[in-house]
């Protein structure tokens, strides 16, 4: 007889003994009669034994084939398994913006890559070979000095390489590198990076506490930035050569500094200038006169020096200026002549607004052609100045305001001004343009009243734009409580008003 699995021939049946004959045998034992054939018994029992032992040795060996086989099954089943995975189906060109994407806001990284996409790129081979690929996740270059140790050539020759290896990846997509330059830098570093000075795009410099910062011109990069089209300078920087001249693309520039380096001002964009200490604002704000480029923008933060003279006397084409130098902001609208202004912020730190240099500004620069953005925040306005300095205004479309502590801006009564009505002539309207208000507030108003003025400045004409209201509601400094003075404010009269497609609508908290 053959095994219906194996086809291994089985024992005969008979000779394994049943339970009753086990138990004659034992009751034999104990009897002194031996039966004749007690030997031929037992040389066939151990025998079948024999036998049966064999062929429970070759059911194990089959086992382990069988056992064998489904492990190779399996790892077919587990690659088959992850070559059908959903996250391989991804088109290879959404990864690529899905991973740019997450490197501009992940903000990890080591200096040569963005270090949560190398986690990333562990989840599978097809997402490693595109992030090692991908040229511009390689393209944010730092070489800082704490990552340079003067003490350890092993780990510098390391950093080298990754350096190296970082630039072949990032090859051809344009840099963002930061330098951040030790006492002693490796020689090797800064000839590498000048090599690849025509894919620089965006430049950040830190002279590590340096009193200045000089990049010599046997490097070999003047004339060579092409692409540099951003850059930030921490502290001075020597440049008698002229190095940054002659950068033909480079419109956006942020210093933390004290004095201005040597700029193609014709073409540049944006300045801004936000130090860290003092500074001498008569020079400062002359930068607003080198900006020759239409639509410019000019931002100047930070606390100037004790003002010993007058500002000079400047005529500027900027569009856009920010400004937040405290009780220095004053004269410094009065010293500006401004005829295309588009956009004016007035930010912290703290001010009282300034009122006869607003309005002496508004009309030397025509303001109310060209001004179609105001936004005023960490100022003390009183509302009456701020009605006045709106019906200078009678272009502006975007208002940005928030209450102060010690004054509401927004109250009732200024409110009404700002409702339109039928009977109105649109010379008397209050900045009849406006079309969007963010209003960061205590809440101090009445809802109806708040509700009216939205009302009359919405539309239902589907070519016209919505008119956009964003609410915020602060809290008090001191106990971080709403402060309500006893009036609560209900959003959903304007929700409602935008379901009906007459509103765009926004409400929260600080």
């Amino acid at each position: 007889m053959l095994c219906r699995s194996c086809k291994h021939p089985l024992p005969p049946p008979d000779p394994v003994p049943t339970a009753e004959q086990l138990e004659g045998l034992r009751q034999m034992s104990r009897s002194p009669h031996i039966p004749h054939d007690a030997p031929l018994v037992l040389a066939s029992s151990i025998s079948l034994l024999e036998r049966y032992d064999a062929l429970i040795q070759q059911m194990r060996d089959r086992i382990g084939e069988l056992q064998a086989d489904r492990a190779r099954i399996q790892l077919k089943i587990n690659a088959y398994t992850s070559i059908e995975a959903p996250v391989r189906r991804i088109p290879a060109e959404l990864l690529c913006l899905i991973f740019h994407y997450f490197a501009q806001y992940e903000g990890g990284c080591d200096g040569l890559s963005v270090t949560g996409l190398l986690r990333i790129s562990a989840v599978c081979s097809i997402w490693r070979n595109i992030f090692i690929g991908l040229p511009r996740l390689w393209a944010n270059i730092i070489v800082d000095e704490k990552d340079w140790p003067r003490d350890n050539r092993k780990k510098g020759r390391r950093l080298l390489d990754a350096l190296r290896l970082s630039l072949e990846r990032s090859t051809p997509h344009p840099w963002t590198l930061t330098l951040s330059f030790p006492d002693i830098l490796p020689n090797e570093v800064m000839p590498l990076l000048a090599n690849e000075s025509k894919r620089w795009q965006r430049l950040a410099l830190d002279s590590s506490g340096r009193p200045a910062l000089t990049i010599p011109s046997n490097f070999g990069i003047k004339g060579r930035l092409d692409t540099l089209q951003e850059l930030r300078l921490a502290h001075n920087y020597n440049d008698s050569s002229g190095v940054l001249e002659t950068a033909p693309k480079l419109t956006h520039v942020t210093l933390v500094r004290s004095d201005y380096p040597r700029l193609p001002w014709n073409q540049l964009l944006s300045l801004t200038y936000q130090p860290l200490g003092g500074f001498h604002l008569p020079s400062v704000v002359l930068g607003m006169a080198y900006l020759s480029r239409r639509g410019a923008a000019f931002v100047l933060k930070g606390a100037p020096s004790i003002l010993l003279h007058d500002l000079p006397e400047i005529t500027s084409p900027i569009s856009s200026l920010t400004i937040g130098i405290g009780q220095m902001v004053g004269p410094v609208l009065g010293c500006l002549t401004l005829p295309r202004l588009h956009t004016l912020s007035i930010v912290p730190p703290l001010t009282q607004w300034p009122t006869e240099y607003f309005e002496s500004l508004s009309v030397r620069s025509s303001f109310d052609r060209t001004l179609r953005v105001l936004q005023i925040r960490g100022v003390i306005i009183a509302q009456k100045d701020l009605i006045s300095a709106l019906e200078l205004l009678p272009s502006l479309e975007r208002l940005e305001i928030s209450d102060h502590s010690s004054c509401d801006v927004l109250t009732d009564a200024a409110l009404r001004r700002l409702t339109l009505t039928p009977e109105q002539d649109v010379d008397e309207a209050l900045v009849p343009q406006l079309k969007y208000l963010r209003y960061n507030s205590y809440l101090c108003f009445t809802p109806n009243v708040f509700l009216d003025f939205v009302l009359s400045r919405t539309t239902e004409s589907s070519g016209e734009p919505l008119f956009e209201v964003v609410i915020c509601r602060l809290r008090e400094e001191s106990t971080g409580k709403p402060r309500w003075k006893g009036k609560q404010f209900d959003p959903e009269p304007l929700w409602e008003l935008e379901d009906q497609g007459r509103l765009l609508f926004q409400f929260y908290e600080f």
